[in-house]
């Protein structure tokens, strides 16, 4: 029997050049997709707090990171758009949608945790790698 998860493909070469070293990318879509009754919020920050934890010292790996929270937040972000786009479809025509402005609001706040999560990264890059890695780091998430 052949287990199978099924993954966003991460388009950062494609548009960037970077190759990317680690699993983040994987390793947030599966919290986000499979976080059972942790629920998403909690698993998007307990794979950050894992990540963070063992590779904050890792020029390569923090820089990705960054990379990926910041790629995770743009997503949510398109999702929240194109929710809200949804949503006013249906107002027009509805009234009720309790469940609609709930998605909405859920999907909000993954972006908005993806997104703080990121400057907790940038923040403390900037003032705690040594200053080489710092000029990688910067050069590399711009």
């Amino acid at each position: 029997m052949q287990f199978t998860i099924d993954v966003p493909k991460w388009h950062i070469e494609e548009l960037t050049g970077y190759k990317p070293q680690t699993t983040f990318w994987t390793d947030f879509c599966i919290a986000e997709k499979y976080c059972g009754k942790m629920g998403i919020i909690a698993a998007v920050k307990d794979t950050f707090n894992r990540a963070f934890a063992e590779w904050r010292t890792d020029k390569i790996y923090i820089t990705e990171l960054a990379l990926v929270l910041n790629h995770r937040a743009w997503a949510w972000s398109d999702v929240c758009e194109r929710l809200k786009k949804e949503l006013d479809e249906k107002a027009d025509k509805e009234d009720g949608l309790s469940l609609e402005k709930f998605r909405v609001v859920v999907a909000s706040k993954i972006r908005d945790l993806y997104s703080k999560l990121y400057y907790v990264v940038v923040d403390w890059a900037r003032v705690n790698l040594p200053p080489d890695d710092v000029d990688y780091f910067n050069a590399t998430i711009d």
